[in-house]
C-alpha cells in the first residue's frame, strides 16, 4: 500500500484536471470572442458546467485573467525551452522565441490578447503589476542569455531592443488595417534586426 501511495503522488488531482480543462476552454473563448466575451458565464456555457463550478476555481474575472496570463506564460516558457534545445544556433533560438511573441496564428493571438488585457489591468493593481514585471524580466533574461551565446557585445540591451521591436510589431499585427505590416513583413523585420545586431558582435566591430 505505501508503494501505491508513493506512485500516485504525482498524479494530478481531479480538481487540478478540471481547472486545466477550464483554462483550455477559456483560451479558446478568448481566441474566438476576445476578452470581452470571456466571462464567467460564457466559460461555464462553453465548458458545459454551472457558473458555480467555474467560480469554484475562478471567483472573479480578475481571477480568470490572472490564471489565463499564468497559463500562457507557462506555455510560452515550455515552447521557448523546446526551441532552445532544438535550435542549431543561438540566433535560431532567439529568433524562434521572438516569433512566438507575434500573433501569427490563433493561439499566439489569444496569448497576446491575454497579455494586453493583463497589462492594462496591472496598471491599477500592484500585485498584478509585480507579476507582469517579473515575467518581463524573465523573458529579457532568457533573450539576453541567447544574445550572450551569440557573442553580442551588450546582451541585455539587445534583448530589450528585441522585445521593444516585437511588442510594436505584435500590436500592429493585432490591430492590422490598410498599411499595417503583413505577417511575412513582420518576420522579415525580426530577421533584419537580428542580422544588424549579430554583425556587431564582440571583436567584429568595424
Amino acid at each position: 500500500m505505501p508503494a501505491i501511495q508513493l506512485y500516485c503522488r504525482d498524479v494530478p488531482a481531479p480538481a487540478e484536471d478540471r481547472r486545466a480543462e477550464l483554462l483550455d476552454v477559456l483560451l479558446r473563448l478568448i481566441a474566438e470572442r476576445g476578452l470581452e466575451g470571456a466571462t464567467i458565464r460564457a466559460l461555464a456555457d462553453a465548458a458545459g458546467v454551472s457558473v458555480g463550478a467555474v467560480q469554484h476555481h475562478f471567483r472573479t474575472k480578475d481571477d480568470l485573467l490572472l490564471s489565463a496570463f499564468r497559463r500562457t506564460g507557462e506555455d510560452l516558457e515550455a515552447r521557448a525551452d523546446r526551441i532552445g534545445r532544438r535550435a542549431l544556433s543561438a540566433r535560431a533560438a532567439v529568433r524562434g522565441i521572438l516569433l512566438e511573441l507575434l500573433p501569427l496564428d490563433a493561439r499566439r493571438e489569444a496569448e497576446l490578447r491575454v497579455g494586453l488585457a493583463f497589462a492594462a489591468r496591472a496598471m491599477t493593481v500592484p500585485a498584478l503589476r509585480a507579476e507582469l514585471a517579473s515575467d518581463l524580466e524573465e523573458l529579457r533574461a532568457g533573450l539576453a542569455e541567447g544574445f550572450a551565446a551569440a557573442k553580442v557585445e551588450d546582451p541585455r540591451a539587445a534583448a530589450t531592443a528585441a522585445m521593444a521591436l516585437v511588442d510594436g510589431l505584435a500590436t500592429q499585427l493585432l490591430f492590422a488595417d490598410a498599411g499595417a505590416p503583413t505577417p511575412d513583413e513582420a518576420i522579415a523585420a525580426v530577421d533584419a534586426h537580428l542580422d544588424r545586431v549579430l554583425t556587431r558582435r564582440r571583436g567584429r566591430r568595424s
